[in-house]
């Protein structure tokens, strides 16, 4: 999910169709007690709300070697080439991103 689109059609879809299903994984008519629930675990109480949490990409990541491999240029040079160019690590307080998002 990239752009606002993909959002709101990931929510008019996906999620709506997750938490409001109109039929269960049988093909019957979704019990009216069951609306509202996740996973027949969860249940929603009140107003769903959304919220985003972004974290900044390799800060206090260790670099793995094994995430490397030595490459060669057509003209023979050579290079490092990462598998995996970020890291993301769990949020904290440290790698917490809280710049705008998006363009300015």
């Amino acid at each position: 999910i990239v752009t606002f689109e993909e959002v709101f059609d990931w929510l008019r879809g996906v999620f709506v169709g997750s938490v409001f299903p109109e039929d269960t994984y049988y093909g019957e008519p979704t019990p009216r007690e069951e609306i509202g629930t996740v996973m027949s675990y969860n249940r929603l109480v009140g107003k769903i709300r959304f919220r985003q949490v972004r974290s900044n990409p390799d800060i206090g990541c260790p670099k793995v070697h094994l995430n490397e491999r030595l490459m060669q240029r057509p003209d023979g040079s050579r290079y490092t080439q990462e598998f995996i160019p970020d890291c993301y690590q769990p949020l904290n307080e440290e790698n917490e991103a809280t710049q705008r998002y998006g363009p300015a």
